[in-house]
């Protein structure tokens, strides 16, 4: 992250607690929320609060802040000062940063903070946290048993250390104990009555939970080979797309290894998943919750909703149309978008010239992410193509790091082969397509301003042709599975709950 830039202006932020609006209204919003704004390149800068912003132009690019600093009085005139907007930190509000709505350097801090405050209303007051603004002095009194409650936790973080780095607003705006207290009015009376309840974040407990997962996906993968046929999960089905339990609670001892003896399959593990939450007969009350946490926005009250739940039916998702980046012009952007009933996914390279994924910016999995050769995998299902060998300039199948390090020299050499194959794609699904001719100098012009311009429209156009040629079923399937994929709800996922 750094200072807000133009381009940033008409992008809608896909995390945070304002996900799905654009950066020019999430300004808006922090005024009206009292929200703090960063002066500066990182999170270290001088911390303001905006009272009023004023737009340069209609495109909502550049203009002046007006701000107080913090504790000041807005309505005495000298305490108003101003600054351009583009001095302005893009934090976590803006969608940057990490997990959880905060940014990557407090994600491990606001999660295991959550284990203290969770462990506290569950093991310390058998009860809510106060609210009321009018009682923070009683409050503060059952703070105080933080100390107590951090006894009950395995963290990767002490309580010590993260009272030091906790962000501010997590604390002013209550949203650790909103958290706290939404899950123990849902989950009170269903862990094992007469125990203690656990939380971890980092642990050694929670590891073995993870390496129960990649055992199981590591048999998947080489049952598929050895009896040549698909794997159940793409090749890298991460952690958190099997549960993305940012902390997980538990009644069981810290030295159990609750998932070790049902890895066999998919469905052994996750039936035990679900079993150690009591949602199958096996087990009458819950010994294992993993929960997925997302920053609550200032005034919001902590709702809970459940995820792969067995034998529950899994959302579908309509396709509706392909655009190239936001406004049709094939050469405006690297990137295409993919449209559904659930929202957007946006594919194109990040980082340079490789790692070409896609990314939901719709309601349904805002912010998630499939990487490129998972975009492949579900693909391979739903077509039986592969966007990797589908362009006949290439005449076997090849990977992804093939494609980003051989396409691009062929290009800078006009191979006539690749140039060719490339613009008869790129003809059949652009209006008014330029000449070949016209087209390579465009294309190379806009990998100079654009490093990965080339690999991310390649990609991009195969995966177009690949949609083209199928039917509306096979569209809907495909957008059903990127969409499932993004938000940990695939059939290989396991049960957790999430907290927003």
């Amino acid at each position: 992250m750094a200072y807000l830039k133009s381009g940033d202006f008409n992008k809608t932020a896909s995390k945070g607690p304002y996900a799905g609006k654009t950066r020019k209204e999430i300004i808006f919003n922090k005024i009206v929320d009292n929200r703090e704004f960063i002066v500066g390149e990182n999170k270290n800068g001088t911390k303001i609060i905006g009272i009023e912003y004023f737009s340069r132009n209609n495109n909502g690019w550049g203009g002046t802040l007006k701000y107080i600093l913090p504790g000041q009085n807005k309505n005495n005139k000298k305490n108003i000062q101003e600054i351009e907007i583009k001095n302005i930190f893009k934090d976590p509000d803006f969608g940057g940063g990490g997990g959880s709505g905060a940014g990557s350097d407090d994600t491990e801090v606001v999660e295991c903070m959550q284990c203290f405050y969770t462990s506290l209303v569950f093991n310390i007051l058998n009860g809510h946290i106060i609210t009321d603004p009018k009682k923070l002095d009683k409050q503060a009194e059952q703070l105080k048993g933080l100390t107590n409650s951090a006894k009950y936790c395995e963290t990767s973080m002490s309580l010590d250390n993260c009272l030091k780095k906790v962000p501010v607003d997590w604390v002013n705006d209550m949203v650790f104990i909103k958290i706290a207290n939404g899950i123990y009015d849902e989950y009170k009376d269903k862990f094992e009555s007469g125990k203690k309840v656990y939380f971890h974040r980092g642990s050694k407990f929670m590891q073995k939970i993870y390496n129960a997962k990649k055992k199981v996906h590591k048999l998947d993968k080489q049952n598929a080979m050895e009896r040549g046929i698909r794997a159940q999960a793409p090749g890298s089905f991460s952690d958190d797309k099997w549960n993305p339990g940012d902390i997980w609670a538990t009644t069981l001892s810290s030295t159990s290894d609750p998932l070790k003896d049902s890895t066999t399959s998919w469905g052994d593990l996750n039936t035990k998943v679900a079993e150690e939450a009591a949602l199958l007969r096996n087990i009458n009350k819950m010994r294992l919750l993993g929960i997925s946490l997302k920053r609550l926005g200032k005034g919001a009250i902590a709702t809970i909703k459940q995820f792969n739940v067995p034998n529950e039916t899994k959302s579908q998702y309509k396709f509706t149309k392909w655009v190239w980046g936001k406004t049709g012009d094939f050469f405006s952007s690297k990137d295409m978008y993919l449209h559904s009933d659930g929202g957007e996914v946006q594919f194109r390279t990040f980082g340079g010239d490789k790692s070409w994924q896609g990314e939901i910016k719709g309601k349904a999995a805002a912010g998630g992410k499939i990487g490129g050769g998972n975009v492949d995998f579900y693909v391979n299902e739903v077509y039986n193509k592969s966007i990797f060998s589908n362009n006949k300039s290439f005449n076997s199948s090849i990977d992804e790091d093939s494609i980003f390090s051989k396409l691009k020299k062929l290009l800078e050499k006009k191979d006539q082969n690749v140039l060719k194959n490339l613009h008869d794609q790129y003809k059949k699904y652009v209006k008014n397509p330029l000449n070949i001719d016209e087209f390579y100098a465009r294309l190379m012009d806009k990998e100079k301003d654009n490093n990965g311009f080339i690999n991310s429209k390649f990609l991009c156009l195969q995966l177009v042709d690949i949609i083209e040629n199928g039917s509306q079923k096979q569209k809907n399937d495909l957008a059903t599975l990127i969409f499932l994929y993004a938000s940990s709800n695939t059939k290989q996922s396991s049960y957790f709950i999430k907290v927003s």
